[in-house]
């Protein structure tokens, strides 16, 4: 089985590297089919993910292989990153799935009034805002 999924994660590496990443996923998810615990198919899934600006997916695929082996720090890593990217770009320009108008049909199917703060450039805003009052602290320390 193991020599089964080399090639496609082989083949996945090079069209990656090449920038084909849509392709490189379809041979990542070949690799899944044969062996669904296969974590650096995950990885490498996400990895490409992430160079496509798809963070949510990223995400995803980072926490799939966070299930398989959850010591793997250089896996955490990746998923940090790509949290923070997720928080930078708004992912509907960038082919990912995250929708503001998706969490405001959520929220007010919830009864709740829609909250601008959920957006990615919102949190974005108000981490850097977060940023200068730390360091404003610090000053007066």
């Amino acid at each position: 089985n193991a020599q089964a999924r080399t090639p496609h994660l082989g083949k996945g590496a090079n069209l990656a590297k090449q920038g084909d990443f849509a392709k490189a996923i379809s041979c990542y998810d070949q690799a899944l089919d044969l062996e669904p615990r296969n974590v650096e198919a995950y990885v490498h899934k996400g990895a490409a993910r992430v160079h496509m600006k798809m963070y949510s997916e990223a995400i995803k695929e980072f926490n799939a292989a966070l299930k398989l082996e959850p010591q793997r720090e250089d896996v955490r890593q990746y998923l940090n990153g790509a949290r923070d990217k997720l928080q930078e770009y708004d992912d509907t320009e960038s082919g990912g799935t995250y929708s503001h108008q998706g969490s405001v049909r959520r929220a007010d199917s919830l009864g709740a009034e829609s909250d601008t703060s959920e957006t990615p450039s919102a949190r974005s805003s108000l981490k850097s805002r977060k940023k200068k009052k730390k360091k404003k602290k610090k000053k007066k320390k």
